[in-house]
């Protein structure tokens, strides 16, 4: 077997990325790590080291909490990942012999980190040919709904009652209507993402999808081809990661939506055409 083809999942945070490792893990020609985010390229250099030291044994010390649930596997995974991101590579050959440890005869391997979406034109260049064969995959999920739901998920941590998870969640989605959530910006640059990635990489190694289309037969087909794999049936109805429900007041929404405009603006001139039934439901409500 040659070197295996790589892909990269590179976002957008709450459209999909997990269940789509989930389904690629599960396919027989691919092979995957446990560890899903691997954030190799995004914690690169002095500004990431802190965060490479710190998060896998944070990862490992909720394993052994766990330990009864979990299979070998994780805690393999999760110390070879830790061993891996604690090296000094610029050549990247410890990252690519991570991705691919014990793969034998499977000839896709992959890293679906979704914060690869803030990487800069320059960093996807390098990405683009660290093997023969790289292909991306940008989920891009209506701009108001990926927001709601990446603040919701943030707001769910560290709060026991149902009134701090409110509270916070709204606290956080003012902060963005003001202009003081620079990472919900950045998770939300779908337009910078789509510049940088197409500066960097040709069209035809990329493939963009939509969170509203995903989970149907024809976009696992056009996956499929696209990666190189035999079609194979998707479980649609095992949804991943749900989050916790709490509607956004009509003021807060129509202040978000009124500051994600341009992306939607954005992604209707790529497509040069109609945006998703969703997307358009959405803009429409004003």
């Amino acid at each position: 077997m040659g070197e295996a083809k790589l892909v990269y999942g590179i976002g957008a945070a709450k459209a999909g990325t997990t269940w789509l490792h989930r389904y690629l893990s599960s396919h027989p020609e691919c092979h995957f790590r446990s560890v899903k985010e691997l954030h190799y390229f995004d914690t690169l250099g002095a500004d990431g080291a802190e965060w490479r030291a710190r998060k896998p044994v944070q990862k490992l010390q909720a394993l052994d909490r766990r330990r009864g649930r979990t299979a070998n596997r994780r805690a393999t995974d999760l110390r070879d990942w830790a061993e891996m991101l604690a090296q000094t590579d610029p050549t990247h050959q410890a990252y690519l012999a991570y991705l691919n440890q014990d793969n034998t005869a499977r000839n896709l391997v992959g890293d679906m980190t979704p914060s690869y979406a803030t990487l800069d034109t320059a960093r996807f260049a390098e990405m683009a040919v660290l093997v023969p064969e790289t292909r991306f995959v940008f989920l891009m999920r209506d701009p108001l709904d990926r927001l709601w739901s990446n603040i919701r998920m943030s707001a769910r941590r560290g709060t026991k009652t149902e009134a701090e998870f409110q509270s916070r969640a709204n606290a956080l989605i003012d902060q963005f209507n003001t202009g003081l959530h620079p990472t919900a910006e950045r998770r939300s640059d779908y337009a910078t993402t789509l510049e940088n990635l197409f500066s960097a990489v040709p069209r035809d190694r990329v493939l963009i999808g939509f969170f509203e289309t995903l989970f149907t037969d024809a976009a696992i087909a056009r996956l499929t081809r696209f990666l190189g794999l035999s079609p194979l049936p998707a479980a649609f109805e095992v949804k991943a990661l749900e989050g916790q429900k709490f509607r956004l007041d009509a003021e807060r929404r129509a202040r978000a939506l009124d500051r994600l405009q341009g992306q939607y603006d954005a992604v209707s001139k790529f497509l040069a055409g109609p945006l998703p039934d969703r997307w358009q439901a959405q803009l429409s409500r004003g």
